[in-house]
């Protein structure tokens, strides 16, 4: 699989222009067949009658709502997990390399702290929509301003590092998100305006969540929580 940082409309599920949800189910109808029953009868000579009877179906259909031009995504639907989740040191550049938690964090006090992220698309999401998520449970931090914005990365981080030249490699803004617990971040500033776009298909791609504001502290369980990308079919 190779590895894209040019193609930004597709890196970490942002677009600059407005790419909407997959559009609605077609048209369908689903029946339910309903039988009903009948005699035929024959009458003899002691004006009795010998019944036999037959039975009918007949099909009831209902048909499905058209499809809408806001209609929520559809149920089938395939989570991309991320590769690796790594914590970046502002003030010295070190890397943590594929940790269990997630943590994106500004105090003035001591180093910023900045999640990257690193997926893999598998190459049978060719034409299909993608959607970039961060999810926090319950359990999760959320203090301070609550927000963080969204980077695209020159390349992936790869293993623990002390400090640079392999450090966060920061390239393009995305935009800017907000998180809440239990919930789905959503997108407060641009340039994205829409945080769904087309499946980049066999590539590789990589980014960065960086605070926002003097004070913020988001941290995660990323076995359950944090960035991921879902498929819709």
């Amino acid at each position: 699989m190779k590895f894209t940082s040019s193609a930004i409309a597709a890196v970490l599920g942002f677009t600059s222009s407005v790419f909407a949800a997959p559009a609605g189910y077609p048209n369908s109808s689903s029946c339910t067949t309903i039988a009903s029953i009948s005699s035929t009868c024959t009458t003899t000579t002691t004006t009795s009658s010998t019944c036999t009877p037959t039975t009918a179906t007949t099909p009831t259909c209902t048909p499905t709502p058209p499809p809408c031009r806001n209609c929520p995504p559809p149920t089938s639907r395939h989570s991309i997990e991320p590769l690796a989740i790594s914590l970046y040191e502002v003030w010295t550049g070190a890397v943590r390399y594929n940790v269990d938690e997630g943590k994106i964090f500004k105090s003035g006090q001591t180093t910023d702290i900045t999640t990257l992220a690193t997926f893999k698309v598998p190459a049978w999401t060719e034409g299909l929509t993608c959607e970039f998520v961060f999810e926090l449970t319950a359990a999760a931090t959320l203090t301070g301003s609550k927000r963080f914005q969204v980077f695209t990365s020159q390349k992936p981080a790869t293993a623990d590092s002390k400090s640079w030249p392999s450090g966060n490699l920061r390239d393009h803004h995305l935009g800017t998100m907000e998180a809440v617990k239990s919930g789905k971040a959503s997108i407060v500033e641009g340039p994205a305006t829409s945080a769904f776009f087309p499946c980049p298909a066999g590539q590789t791609i990589a980014g960065e969540l960086v605070g926002q504001n003097d004070k913020v502290d988001i941290a995660w369980n990323s076995k359950v929580a944090g960035p991921r990308i879902i498929v819709h079919q």
